[in-house]
């Protein structure tokens, strides 16, 4: 979606509570309604971090477009785990 030097951006300006976001996140991974909201605040954190409104819209309503998508696959068996263990990677965007 955005370049790499947008991402390295929003990462160095992201000033969101990553760490207790992530920690909070860890300890929702049998609740996909909770997830699925905290996940939502997470990225919206990143999209505005970058400081391109117009981007940050952008990525949030395409984010919004898909939450139905998402709303599903996260009550397979498993997904909510795998969706907490991948957020740590964005870190090394």
């Amino acid at each position: 979606m955005a370049d790499s030097s947008s991402r390295r951006r929003a990462h160095g300006r992201c000033r969101h509570p990553a760490p207790e976001t992530l920690e909070a996140q860890r300890q929702m991974t049998h609740d996909p309604v909770r997830l699925q909201i905290s996940d939502a605040e997470f990225h919206h954190a990143i999209y505005r971090a970058d400081g391109n409104p117009l981007l940050a819209d952008f990525c949030t309503r395409l984010y919004s477009f898909g939450l139905e998508f998402r709303r599903r696959v996260l009550l397979a068996d498993g997904a909510v785990s795998l969706s907490v263990h991948d957020h740590p990677n964005t870190r090394r965007l």
